[in-house]
Formats: structure tokens, C-alpha cells, sequence
């Protein structure tokens, strides 16, 4: 009986090393494992152009020469004469593919009735018509609110209009300030805070002043 208890035990063994010999006498696989990498992200492409639009104020009574004005205005005989905010807009243009500093042009258009005489319709308004070259700084990386310094260098045609005659003359400007992107790398709203400084009209009588504090708000469009 022990004997065939041994042989019993030696077919079963033998049995089970048939099922799974195969799998455990084989020898490991020498083929290399080859991992597939997922393909990065595309990184999106970069805007060239901006193209922005805004509305623009300027307080005049800023001017180093406000106060000078309404003095010699009044001087002069006119009834009510006040250094009163230049109104108007602006078209920026600028190149993004540069290095640190954008640059680009800019055009603005402004206007203000700075006295009146005897009558309404006899005043001293001005007219201003500037076109400039314009280099930002950029630093922001895409962070929203950060303050991007700016420099405009330009020319303006001053229409000064005194009792109806209507006198032109060429003036030089420098505007320097911070402007502020609150939006997305392609669209949103400019904010910009800068100062203007403006050349004197040449000639005799009241010189308007056309430099002061600027305020202007609205959209870009980088593509």
C-alpha cells in the first residue's frame, strides 16, 4: 500500500508539472519592452500683431503752462478761458515678434475749446492730430495687471482756431506712462496711465496747452 501511495503522488506531481512546466521552465524573454511616449502639446503659435482702439482724456491743467495761459487769455479779453481736458481716441499698431520691446506706430486725435469771448460762437479751441513711434516694454509673460512701461516719440498738427482763423503749426511730443493688458493672450481691454509732454506753439497771444496727464481706456486684438 505505501508503494502505491508513492506512485499515486509521483503521477499527480508529475501531472501538475506537465499543466504548468512550460510557463515555469521557459526562460524569461530577451525581446527589449518598447514604451510608446505620448506626443508633447502643441505649443501655441505666438501673436505677431496687436491692434488696439482707445478712448482718450487728457488733463491739460497738468501742463507746466495751464496756468500761464488763462492768465494771458484773460489778458487778452477773453470772457471765460480754463485749461480744460483734451477728448479724443487712439490706434495703436504694434510688432510682437521682437525681442523685450514691442514696437510699433501710433495715431491719436484730440480735441478742446479752451476760451470763449463776447459771444458762443467766438472761442479758441485746438485741434490735435499726432502720429508717433511707440516701444513697450514686455515683461508681463501672460500675467494678468502688470504694468508695461511705454515710450511715444512723435509729431503733431496743432489747429488752433482764434475767432474763426484758423492757424496751423507743427509741434513735437514725447508720452511716457505704464499700460496695463486685462484680458486673454489675443483679446481683451488696454488700460494706460502716461504723460505728455508738448513743444510750445510758436507766435504771439495765449498758447494753449496741449501736454498733461493722459487716461485712456479700451480693446486689443493680437493675432
Amino acid at each position: 500500500m505505501r508503494g502505491e501511495a508513492s506512485l499515486i503522488a509521483l503521477a499527480l506531481v508529475a501531472t501538475v508539472g506537465v499543466a504548468h512546466g512550460d510557463a515555469a521552465l521557459s526562460p524569461p524573454s530577451t525581446t527589449p519592452t518598447t514604451w510608446t511616449e505620448a506626443p508633447p502639446a502643441p505649443t501655441p503659435a505666438r501673436p505677431r500683431l496687436s491692434l488696439a482702439v482707445s478712448g482718450e482724456l487728457r488733463v491739460t491743467r497738468l501742463d507746466g503752462r495751464a496756468t500761464r495761459f488763462v492768465d494771458d487769455a484773460m489778458a487778452y479779453g477773453w470772457r471765460d478761458a480754463a485749461a480744460r481736458p483734451l477728448l479724443g481716441g487712439r490706434l495703436d499698431v504694434h510688432y510682437l515678434a521682437t525681442p523685450i520691446v514691442d514696437v510699433g506706430v501710433s495715431t491719436s486725435w484730440m480735441q478742446q475749446r479752451f476760451a470763449i469771448g463776447v459771444d458762443e460762437d467766438d472761442e479758441m479751441a485746438v485741434r490735435w492730430l499726432g502720429l508717433a513711434a511707440s516701444a513697450r516694454l514686455r515683461w508681463a509673460n501672460g500675467r494678468p495687471f502688470v504694468p508695461e512701461p511705454r515710450v511715444d516719440v512723435g509729431v503733431v498738427s496743432a489747429r488752433t482756431s482764434v475767432h474763426g482763423t484758423d492757424d496751423d503749426d507743427t509741434r513735437s511730443y514725447v508720452r511716457a506712462g505704464v499700460y496695463w493688458r486685462l484680458g486673454t493672450r489675443t483679446a481683451g481691454v488696454n488700460l494706460a496711465v502716461a504723460y505728455t509732454f508738448a513743444s510750445a506753439r510758436r507766435g504771439d497771444g495765449p498758447t494753449p496747452p496741449l501736454g498733461g496727464l493722459d487716461l485712456a481706456l479700451g480693446p486689443y486684438l493680437r493675432f
